[in-house]
């Protein structure tokens, strides 16, 4: 979200924004040590309201970047 509000400012959700404009199934991969964690459990719990479908993965001691940092490790 924050992302979005960089580029848009004031008209993130503006009026030009369809009612019935739906994000497609997302997915959502985040370590529970990333510094977007939290920012990355409202942005699914967003989308779940607004009845997208989310698959959510949170792992367990992983920063920011650990699937590019390490990306043969097992998580």
């Amino acid at each position: 979200m924050m992302a979005w509000s960089a580029v848009l400012g004031d008209q993130v959700g503006g009026p030009d924004v369809l009612e019935t404009a739906v994000a497609a199934t997302t997915y959502i991969e985040v370590g529970d040590v990333d510094h977007v964690r939290d920012e990355c459990l409202e942005f699914a719990s967003t989308l779940l309201k607004g009845g997208v479908q989310v698959e959510f993965h949170l792992r367990p001691g992983c920063p920011h970047l650990f699937d590019l940092l390490a990306p043969v490790r097992r998580v």
